[in-house]
């Protein structure tokens, strides 16, 4: 069932194909839309100055374990 048009042999399973995953995407752009639109509504988390705090820390914590590893190293 293909149909040739000026050189061009088009069937059916082709068509279906085409049109399947033209589908696909425009469902896939809608569903990316909507958690788009979501995750705006959603909250902002903010860090308080507390948790920055507790980072600094453990990062200087691991800097120090980091300079007794290198020191046993040698």
């Amino acid at each position: 069932m293909s149909k040739d048009i000026e050189g061009l042999n088009i069937s059916l399973k082709s068509l279906l194909s085409v049109g399947a995953i033209i589908f696909l995407l425009i469902g896939e752009y809608i569903l990316l839309h909507k958690e788009i639109e979501e995750a705006k509504r959603l909250p902002t988390s903010e860090v308080s100055k507390l948790e920055v705090d507790y980072i600094r820390k453990d990062i200087s914590i691991i800097q120090d374990e980091i300079k007794l590893i290198k020191e046993d190293i040698k």
